[in-house]
């Protein structure tokens, strides 16, 4: 076995144990009422949809976009009659989300041999393979959101097409990459912000039709539920934007200041702020490579979303995996060790909002941190 091979076997399989944990503490009802019991922890979404949705007899979460109610669709969760089962399902499906994604992570700083770097200005040089790899340890495999966040909801399948979007970019297939993104899209919003970078390193020829193939993809699977019951289909983007707020300090947010004198319009707000800051941090860093670029976008959405799920660290992992700057751990664990504790203690956090919003403020600070520290270095660039 070479060197890279063995790497490579290394990665996937602490990508495996890693996620083990996740598994063990929520897949049935006696283990995680005792982390209930005992911590306050959240048992997570997946179990709220089999409880709050599958267990009242609908068949997809209603407040998520249509890709979630296909899954939900094609693997028959409805008629599941073990919580147990369905949850190791969707760990397995999970799983291999994960290995797939510490694959392409392992595939884009080893500059695999499916890549053409002569042909890409955009291909990332990477001088120190060792420390690349390790990055994906430190900052993937070893996070304390991968492990304990993986399997409370369904972001692994958006992250998996996110980073397959920017494998696919490293290869020039811009095509295909917008069409990964657009999957995402169906699923979970999040992908689309990514979309105008995606499209903007690209070439300039390609710009209207990428943003076309976006838009197509989008609506062509959307299509079937639209037609089927457009206020179904409408309801989780108006929920989302308009009743998803932050109105009190037990949210995991600071927006809750602001929510007495914005009301609904919070969310509108929080999204004009995130597009301010976009256009800003483009305009500043347009010629620097998309993982800063992405980087950058995502540490904004955190900071400007009125809702911070905290699995949302999960879309922001492989970036910092991926960036050929050293990360600084200190603003690292500042942020993920908080953002921890922030579901393991939960309930108790929320009857004690002084140590919840305390530690709130010091995610926040840490996610300043790595955007000023990302912002600085692609300057110099």
């Amino acid at each position: 076995m070479t060197k890279q091979n063995k790497n490579l076997f290394l990665l996937i399989l602490g990508t495996m144990v890693a996620l083990i944990p996740g598994y063990l503490i929520r897949y049935q009802e006696q283990v995680y009422m005792w982390f209930y019991n005992n911590f306050t922890t959240y048992p997570g979404d997946l179990w709220n949809f089999w409880i709050n949705y599958l267990g009242k007899g609908l068949v997809y979460p209603p407040e998520y976009p249509a890709g979630l109610r296909f899954f939900y669709e094609v693997f028959r969760f409805d008629k599941y009659l073990s919580y147990t089962q369905y949850f190791t399902v969707n760990a397995i499906i999970l799983t291999l989300c994960a290995v797939g994604i510490t694959y392409l992570l392992w595939k884009i700083v080893n500059r695999a041999s499916s890549f053409e770097p002569r042909a890409s200005k955009n291909y990332i040089q990477i001088s120190n393979i060792k420390y690349r790899v390790l990055s994906i340890w430190f900052f993937w495999i070893l996070a304390p959101s991968f492990i304990f966040y993986s399997f409370l909801n369904y972001d692994l399948p958006v992250v998996f097409l996110i980073v397959l979007a920017v494998y696919l970019f490293y290869r020039q297939k811009y095509y295909w990459a917008i069409s990964a993104l657009a999957l995402g899209t169906v699923m979970k919003v999040f992908p689309v912000f990514l979309l105008p970078i995606f499209i903007l390193k690209s070439p300039r020829k390609n710009w209207v039709k990428l943003g076309l193939l976006f838009i197509v993809i989008v609506v062509l699977l959307n299509l079937p539920y639209i037609l089927q019951n457009f206020n179904n289909w409408i309801f989780p983007y108006t929920w989302q934007i308009g009743s998803n707020l932050s109105k009190d300090p037990t949210a995991g947010t600071y927006w809750w200041i602001f929510y007495k004198y914005l009301g609904s319009f919070a969310g509108w707000f929080s999204l004009i702020l995130f597009a301010g800051l976009y256009i800003f941090t483009y305009i500043k860093l347009k010629k620097a490579d998309l993982i800063y670029l992405c980087l950058a976008v995502i540490l904004i959405f955190l900071l400007t979303d009125r809702i911070y799920s905290p699995q949302y660290n999960l879309y922001l992992l492989p970036f910092l995996a991926l960036s050929f700057n050293k990360i600084d751990k200190r603003a690292f664990y500042l942020l993920e060790i908080p953002n921890l504790f922030i579901v393991l203690f939960i309930f108790f956090l929320k009857a004690n909002p002084v140590y919840l919003q305390t530690l709130v403020f010091i995610r926040y600070g840490a996610l300043v941190w790595l955007y000023l520290d990302n912002y600085k270095r692609s300057l110099k660039l």
